[in-house]
């Protein structure tokens, strides 16, 4: 596969535009567990489900774990890399298990905008260090907190 940002200047604007875009992870609770990560944000209920939520219950919260390939990107989207430079990542790490790599990295990247998990930027706004908020040695999970707060660890 030729690099992506080979070609960017031959595109129309507009995917040039979403190609040198910034993925930025928004601040929610999230885990790696066996390399892998686990993201926990708030569902958002229609009216019916919010009707039938207050009858019968249940979380509020999702926990939606992720394949190797949507880790790499979640981690990724942490400001320092344009949507081009990830699908190349992705490209050297996968190579053909990836295949189609932009489309599957875009359609990844849809479903975080449209879940409200990350955002676009122009320009690139590196986040600070993921701060760790719980260690539990046995599992070795890690958990992380509002990557732009910085917060001392908790044991």
């Amino acid at each position: 596969m030729a690099k992506v940002t080979d070609d960017v200047g031959d595109m129309p604007p507009g995917v040039r535009k979403v190609l040198m875009a910034y993925p930025i992870r928004n601040p929610i609770k999230w885990t790696l567990r066996e390399g892998r990560a686990v993201l926990t944000y708030r569902k958002n209920f229609g009216r019916f489900e919010k009707w039938l939520h207050n009858k019968i219950g249940g979380p509020d919260d999702i926990n939606r774990s992720l394949d190797d390939l949507g880790t790499e990107i979640w981690v990724m989207c942490n400001g320092s890399y344009n949507v081009a430079q990830i699908m190349e990542q992705v490209e050297r790490r996968f190579g053909e298990d990836a295949e189609p790599v932009p489309e599957r990295v875009r359609s990844f990247l849809e479903l975080l905008l449209e879940l409200g998990l990350i955002h676009l930027s122009p320009d690139p706004e590196p986040l600070k260090e993921p701060q760790i908020i719980k260690r539990t040695v046995r599992s070795r999970r890690v958990k992380y907190e509002g990557d732009r707060k910085a917060k001392k660890p908790v044991d």
